[in-house]
């Protein structure tokens, strides 16, 4: 091997003579590559080489632009997707190709939960997801809809042409939900087990019929709504078998003794929880009808109170219901109901005579939320 001096010696000779370049002058001659790869164990690659290398690595190992993202298999990499929120994955589809092929599968669209995006909800944002949504199953779209930002007619086609896979649907305070959604849901959700109306109060009484066309109900919530003695009852009837929870409260335009005499004939032998809070045509009939069915488990009969100055007034009435929940343990018409745990009665409007002969007994505890005072049973 040659002395340093000795190289810089030759390399200084054949610059003085030109050599070490092309003929044209613009690149590294012959010479000048073989005293860096040789001398100094360099490899001289022109840019059109590396990029060719680079290329054949790429080729060997199978690599795209996202590095080993793409050798994972497609199960695993669905799996973690999986894990993100809808405002995550449309950012994923943002990435590259390969991100937006992945992130575009139906399967991470089942569930679709745009409550907390109600502000951003729109018209485009239903048809941008229309092609990733073919094997949903869920739907939460509550509270969307103001300004006019997504339309009734546009919810309508989206629900008669996504809503047949569909087991859960939540419209609770969504302003697109009219008389003509509720007429789609009617007759494209056959699966529907879970349907949330609640706050649906600009729909007016006798708009809510399409609903009993649905036979697979388990839980209904139609709180703070104005649907009717009759249309209720034929959703009852429709969905008897499966009904496990209703939520009627502040439905101020039902007859509750019906409603209850309605469950009790239907044999609603799945029904666990009901809600009638604020029901100001509840008597002691209705709660009679109530203690036939035998899997009630939480019971809300709360009613209210319009004012504070009523509630002063109620004191005595206080007590009075106090006693008469004593009785009700010992001497019992509620003896049926023996998985009744919860039973919430609200501030009390009024007490009738026949309410307060009526014997309930439960098996656990009585709550009683009148003016934060709690009596176990």
């Amino acid at each position: 091997m040659e002395r340093p001096w000795e190289l810089i010696w030759i390399m200084f000779f054949y610059i003085s003579s030109g050599t070490l370049q092309d003929e044209k002058g613009t690149e590294e001659g012959p010479i000048y590559k073989v005293i860096l790869e040789k001398k100094l164990h360099l490899r001289m690659m022109t840019l059109e080489d590396q990029l060719m290398d680079k290329k054949e690595r790429r080729h060997q190992l199978n690599l795209s632009d996202d590095g080993y993202f793409n050798s994972l298999p497609r199960e695993i990499i669905l799996f973690i997707l999986s894990h993100l929120d809808f405002r995550s994955l449309i950012q994923c589809c943002q990435v590259s190709k390969s991100f937006r092929d992945i992130a575009s599968d139906p399967l991470l669209y089942s569930r679709l939960e745009l409550k907390h995006l109600w502000h951003k909800v729109s018209n485009a944002t239903l048809k941008s997801v229309f092609r990733k949504t073919k094997l949903l199953k869920y739907l939460d779209i509550s509270h969307s809809g103001n300004y006019g930002r997504l339309t009734s007619v546009t919810l309508r086609t989206f629900i008669y042409a996504r809503g047949a896979k569909l087991t859960n649907l939540l419209l609770q305070n969504c302003h697109a939900a009219t008389k003509i959604v509720l007429v789609s849901i009617g007759a494209t959700c056959k699966q529907l087990v879970d349907l949330d109306l609640s706050n649906l109060h600009y729909i007016e009484t006798g708009n809510f019929g399409p609903i009993a066309l649905l036979n697979n109900l388990q839980q209904l919530n139609l709180y703070r709504t104005r649907i009717g003695t009759r249309e209720l009852s034929d959703i009852i009837k429709s969905n008897a078998s499966t009904l496990r929870a209703l939520y009627l409260g502040s439905c101020l335009r039902i007859d509750a003794d019906k409603i209850c005499e309605i469950l009790s004939n239907e044999s609603c032998n799945m029904l666990s929880v009901l809600d009638l809070w604020r029901s100001n045509s509840l008597t002691s009939r209705g709660v009679t009808h109530l203690s036939s069915i035998s899997s009630l488990i939480d019971l809300d009969l709360g009613m209210y109170l319009p004012s504070w100055k009523r509630r002063r007034k109620m004191t005595e009435n206080q007590l009075i219901f106090a006693s008469c929940i004593y009785r009700m343990v010992r001497q019992s018409q509620f003896w049926m109901c023996s998985n009744l745990g919860v039973v919430q009665m609200h501030p009390i409007a009024k007490i009738d005579s026949d309410f307060t002969s009526t014997n309930v007994r439960f098996r656990h505890w009585v709550y009683l939320s009148t003016w934060q005072d709690t009596w176990a049973v």
